[in-house]
């Protein structure tokens, strides 16, 4: 964490990397996919590079937490609209 409190690895501003024993490297795009839900290699189209790779995945929402919303917003229109 840095001083803001927000972990580097999910702050869009900074490169996303991992500190472990004091050793400092950059996320993998499939670590990251793994991050957001994905499966795995979802983001590797044919002729992508990984820079393309972070910026589809850092643009879009985690797919489990969308999935919990829009289930939630359901139960929410069952009871409003029996």
């Amino acid at each position: 964490m840095n001083v803001g409190g927000i972990c580097p690895a999910l702050d869009k501003s900074k490169i996303p990397a991992m500190n472990f024993k004091h050793i400092v490297r950059r996320l993998t795009p499939l670590e990251c996919e793994r991050l957001q839900g994905f499966p795995d290699q979802y983001t590797a189209i044919p002729g992508a590079y990984d820079t393309q790779r972070y910026e589809s995945i850092g643009n879009s929402m985690p797919v489990p937490v969308m999935a919990w919303i829009g289930s939630r917003i359901d139960q929410v229109d069952k009871i409003l609209n029996p």
